[in-house]
């Protein structure tokens, strides 16, 4: 047996089929916080959060947005999901840091990478100078930073290089680093110090110093201190 039913209510049934069928597509609210799910690489929840709304430009408890905490952990597909958004690529946190930045100073090169393709602007030079005072610019920063246009042997107003803040740092790896990437050894700072002076002054507060003064005289680094022309201690094998 047939049942019908007036155009009325055929047509309240259609809507109520295709509400239901609209909610059906729309996923779950999210069940943690947006910065848990961060934090937990979940994409579940951030998807969630994002379908629901949850703004993406109020700061954590230390400061840092959606991208910063991402940026640490190199969670590029998440990342992905935020700026297809409109998360702000340049945004700076509570310390005045760029997701960049703080990418860099992690060693997250892909994330860093995913950033530029997104417009983002590099002062390369200014990031070399800053991570290697900082002790932060390993093997994959410095290539990356290098292929941004950053130019090793570039000084700044005190005539300081790559290489004279890395030995001020007392920091033989990263004077290696920056020797194999053809950092200059004899070029001197303002006051004339050649980064063997400075290494060899170095040495007198910390004996470490020694290691990066046989690195700099095996890449031929002369020495501007001593009249009777020494340049330092005879090469030899690191330890």
């Amino acid at each position: 047996m047939l049942f019908s039913v007036s155009p009325r209510t055929f047509f309240a049934l259609c809507l109520a089929l295709a509400l239901l069928g609209g909610c059906a597509d729309k996923p779950a609210p999210p069940s943690i916080s947006l910065y848990r799910a961060l934090h937990a690489g979940d994409l579940d929840q951030l998807k969630r959060h994002l379908h629901w709304q949850t703004p993406i430009d109020r700061p954590d408890a230390n400061g840092d947005l959606p991208l910063h905490v991402l940026a640490r952990a190199n969670r590029v597909v998440m990342a992905r999901e935020l700026l297809a958004v409109g998360a702000n690529p340049e945004a700076v946190n509570a310390q005045g840091a760029t997701p960049l930045e703080v990418a860099l100073a992690n060693g997250k090169i892909a994330f860093a990478r995913l950033l530029l393709a997104h417009g983002v602007r590099i002062d390369a030079q200014g990031l070399l100078r800053e991570l290697i005072a900082r002790e932060q610019a390993d093997r994959d920063v410095l290539d990356f930073l290098l292929d941004a246009g950053a130019q090793i042997n570039q000084a700044d107003a005190e005539g300081r290089t790559a290489l004279h803040l890395a030995i001020a740092q007392v920091d033989p790896r990263l004077v290696a680093r920056l020797l194999e990437r053809g950092a200059d050894v004899n070029q001197p700072d303002q006051r004339g110090q050649t980064p063997l002076d400075m290494a060899h002054t170095a040495r007198a507060r910390d004996p470490v110093a020694a290691t990066i003064e046989e690195l700099l005289v095996r890449y031929g680094a002369e020495s501007s201190m001593d009249a009777g022309g020494e340049t330092g201690p005879p090469a030899g094998d690191l330890p």
